[in-house]
């Protein structure tokens, strides 16, 4: 993924467990001073760090794990000043037709009177302060269709 934004015009590095850690840290400077726009990474960014100025996020690979997911997406939920938002591009529901969206988008909202298909079709009311989840009407679509697909086999 690196090499194809690098390609695009978009400097991009790669990052992953065997990375040594002043290349990491060499890289998230990099980062943060806008030298480069994204860090793809493997098994790394979990936990333990923070770089509150990350705006977006990419999944592009599944987790089973509620707990890594939540970690993941919170490298991004810091608060950094001129930072108006966080967008996460969730491109694993598509491609694969066991993952759970619901248990992500449940582990966001805690517990609620409504099933996640109400929130999926009506919007997503019951989240904490400041937060906010715009799906577009594809995925919409998509994640209703997967709803129902599941209740069926029930």
């Amino acid at each position: 993924m690196a090499k194809v934004f690098n390609e695009a015009g978009i400097p991009a590095v790669a990052l992953h467990g065997n990375s040594s850690n002043e290349e990491r840290s060499t890289v998230k400077s990099r980062l943060i001073s806008g030298e480069i726009s994204m860090i793809f990474v493997v098994d790394l960014y979990n936990e333990g760090v923070d770089i509150p100025a990350v705006n977006t996020i990419l999944f592009l690979r599944p987790t089973e794990s509620l707990t890594v997911f939540l970690q993941q997406l919170g490298r991004g939920l810091r608060l950094a000043k001129g930072k108006e938002c966080l967008t996460v591009l969730d491109f694993i529901g598509q491609a694969h037709k066991e993952y759970n969206f619901q248990d992500k988008f449940r582990a966001l909202m805690g517990k609620t009177k409504h099933s996640i298909q109400h929130y999926v079709e009506n919007g997503f009311s019951s989240l904490p302060r400041g937060t906010f989840i715009q799906l577009r009407e594809t995925s919409q679509g998509l994640y209703i269709t997967k709803l129902e697909a599941n209740q069926e086999q029930s």
